[in-house]
Order: C-alpha cells, then sequence, then structure tokens
C-alpha cells in the first residue's frame, strides 16, 4: 500500500519561515525549500508508491509548534539547572579574584598596648563571570537540539576574618597588642559567596533561569608583625 511520510526542514535562525520562490526539482515536481525555525518545524509531505523503485510525490508542506526548553518535560525553570557545573563556575571566579595584601598602622615593629588598624588592598568587591554552555533542547524531546545556556557568576565578599599573633581573631580591627612577641603574623581571610544566575536562548527569546548557590572561595593575605614592649618611665 502506498505510505505518507513527513520529513521535517532543517532549522535556521530567522524567525518566521517562508519560502522566496526558491524551488528543487524532485522526480519532475517542483517542491518549495522550506526551513525550520526555533519555535516552529516545517517540512514536506511526501507520498510514496509500491514498486521498485517506488515513486516519492510531493504533496504539501506542513508545519507544527516547538517548545524549546533545556529542562526536562515537566521541570519548571525553578528547579531546572542545565550545563550547571558548580567545579568550573567557582574555578572561573577564581581567576577574577584579586590577589590582597595587607597593610598595618602602625607598621611593624608595634607596640604594647596601641591599637592597631590593618586593611586589605584592593578592597573586596563583587566580581564576575560569564561562562557559555550547551545543552540539550529537552523541551520537543529532541535532545539532538542544542540550546545556548549562559551562567553569569557573581562572587560577593561576606566577612573578613582577622587572625592576629597572640592567637586571638575576630572580624572586627582593630587590634590591641596586650603582650610582646616576636615573628608573629597578621592574617586576613576574605571570604566570597559565588552564586550564579542561568539564561538561554532559544534563538528568538532569551529566557531567564533560576539563580542556584555554588559555593564559597576564601583569598587570603599576612604580614609579618613583631610586637615590641616599651617600659612606661621610658618614654
Amino acid at each position: 500500500m502506498p505510505y505518507t511520510v513527513t520529513q521535517w526542514a532543517t532549522g535556521t535562525s530567522t524567525d518566521g519561515w517562508a519560502w522566496d520562490g526558491s524551488f528543487w526539482t524532485e522526480a519532475g515536481q517542483r517542491v518549495p525549500i522550506l526551513y525550520s525555525t526555533p519555535i516552529q518545524d516545517n517540512g514536506w509531505i511526501w507520498t510514496v508508491s509500491c514498486g521498485s523503485p517506488g515513486v516519492v510525490r510531493y504533496t504539501g508542506a506542513a508545519s507544527q509548534p516547538r517548545s524549546p526548553s533545556p529542562c526536562p518535560p515537566g521541570v519548571g525553570p525553578a528547579n531546572c539547572s542545565p550545563g550547571l557545573d558548580p567545579r568550573g563556575l567557582l574555578a572561573s571566579v577564581e581567576k577574577v579574584l584579586p590577589r590582597e595584601t595587607l597593610t598595618a598602622t602602625p607598621p611593624p615593629p608595634g607596640v604594647v598596648g596601641v591599637p592597631v588598624t590593618v586593611t586589605t588592598y584592593p578592597v573586596p568587591t563583587a566580581q564576575y563571570a560569564t561562562v557559555n554552555a550547551t545543552a540539550p533542547d529537552l523541551g520537543d524531546g529532541d535532545p539532538g537540539e542544542l540550546l545556548h545556556v549562559v551562567w553569569v557568576v557573581e562572587a560577593v565578599p561576606e566577612a573578613t576574618t582577622w587572625f592576629w599573633p597572640d592567637g586571638t581573631s575576630g572580624t572586627e580591627p582593630p587590634w590591641i597588642p596586650q603582650v610582646a612577641r616576636a615573628g608573629g603574623t597578621i592574617r586576613a581571610v576574605v571570604t566570597y559567596a559565588v552564586t550564579a544566575s542561568g539564561f538561554w536562548s532559544d534563538g528568538v527569546s532569551v529566557h531567564e533561569l533560576a539563580t542556584v548557590t555554588v559555593g564559597s572561595l576564601a583569598v587570603q593575605a599576612s604580614l609579618p608583625y613583631p610586637v615590641q614592649q616599651v617600659q612606661a618611665d621610658l618614654g
């Protein structure tokens, strides 16, 4: 028995579809050139007759809407994280974090009982990185089609923890040395919280994904700080 088959056209990035008067010849028939779009599949309907070889005839065009999405069917964008690579996203932000240097006033050697003000340079600020990825188009069940996914990764400084030569620590300077000490070190640890906001494109529109927490990164700086005792009666 003769049978009918639909052959879907390959895609194009232009919105909408229409043939522009261009044809090709198939078994003596003029067949329009069609393209599929990110939001609509277009193709040709062929009728194949019996015989060896059978006769293939073009009988019309077909189209159906597409629903491209990197999220599996039934999974909403809020619960979908296509192309998410926490280790890779952390590494991308770590590359742009500044190297911190540490200064103290008064500069070493310090004096017992005198407040020591400490600062990091540069002042910790939010850092960003962009990571491009691809994900299968699961919206129409065709994982062979790929969609563009972008992650904008943000590292925001949460706190700076100070470690003092006398073994104490805290988040608030200044430090007031209480005992004489030689060879001590002031150390600062700046912790960044890392999140990522995702976006994907179907070739027509950009869609937002939920923001996810990736992890944290720490940047350290240290400064040798000897402390000396000064007798009050010696000035």
